[in-house]
């Protein structure tokens, strides 16, 4: 957590498990974050609130990256909307799974939030 930020772990917005893989050999992460709510608004504080969260919640990922790592949960975002989702995205070594399957079956990735 950097320094002035807020801490999701603290916050009750971001859980993060170990499980093993397979025949347990290979250890793997989940991190599951809750974005706050009205941040599709693209409103602030919520907007700066949500991005910074984004960055922390990508940034304990890359702790593990000797190991596979899967983020999921309520962004309160997408990749068109935050910045900093779509950068993590475009290194390549992120996938959003949700989108990845909507253009693979030919059909639109659906919102977990109302568009406003």
């Amino acid at each position: 957590v950097l320094e002035g930020e807020v801490d999701l772990w603290e916050q009750g917005r971001l859980v993060h498990t170990a499980f093993a893989t397979g025949s347990g050999a290979t250890v793997a992460h989940l991190f599951c974050y809750y974005g706050l709510a009205g941040a599709h608004s693209r409103a602030e504080p919520c907007l700066t609130y949500n991005e910074t969260a984004i960055a922390q919640v990508f940034r304990r990922a890359a702790l593990y990256s000797d190991s596979p790592c899967i983020i999921c949960g309520d962004f309160n975002a997408n990749g068109d909307t935050s910045p900093t989702l779509r950068a993590a995205l475009h290194t390549g070594i992120w996938t959003d799974a949700a989108l990845y399957l909507a253009e693979k079956n030919g059909i639109p990735a659906a919102n977990t939030f109302y568009p406003s």
